[in-house]
């Protein structure tokens, strides 16, 4: 699959990928971030101090997609913002966003529209019913 991208063997690796985008995007090391199922995510630190990530996708389709849709969800607050994208590389440069790990469910009054205001940091779409995430109460 991976050939099938045009990607050689040096570019597959992570530790090289991660390199060239430290140094596209001059970052400082960060370390490793849990949580990500198919990508590689990084804490960094940019040039102005600014503490940023690195997501590494498994494939330039998917980093592409993915900047694709972050570009059009910047207005609304409601995704993470994205700096800047190497596709080559399969790479996503990222603000450092502390979501919360549950959205929290309140009552919406009648003449409460709460599809007119997208809930920022939560990760829920806007538009969409609200929902409980996996394992809340």
């Amino acid at each position: 699959m991976l050939t099938e991208c045009g990607w050689d063997d040096a570019e597959v690796d992570i530790a090289s990928r991660l390199g060239a985008c430290k140094r596209r995007w001059d970052l400082a090391d960060g370390g490793r971030l849990g949580g990500g199922f198919r990508s590689a995510v990084f804490a960094c630190s940019a040039p102005g101090g600014e503490q940023v990530v690195v997501k590494l996708t498994p494939t330039p389709e998917e980093a592409r997609l993915e900047a694709a849709a972050l570009a059009s969800w910047a207005h609304t607050g409601a995704a993470v913002r994205l700096i800047d994208a190497d596709i080559s590389h399969g790479a996503l440069l990222l603000a450092l966003s502390m979501l919360p790990t549950v959205w929290e469910p309140r009552m919406h009054r009648a003449d409460d529209d709460w599809r007119a205001r997208p809930a920022a940091g939560t990760g829920f779409i806007p538009g969409s019913p609200p929902r409980l995430l996996a394992g809340s109460p």
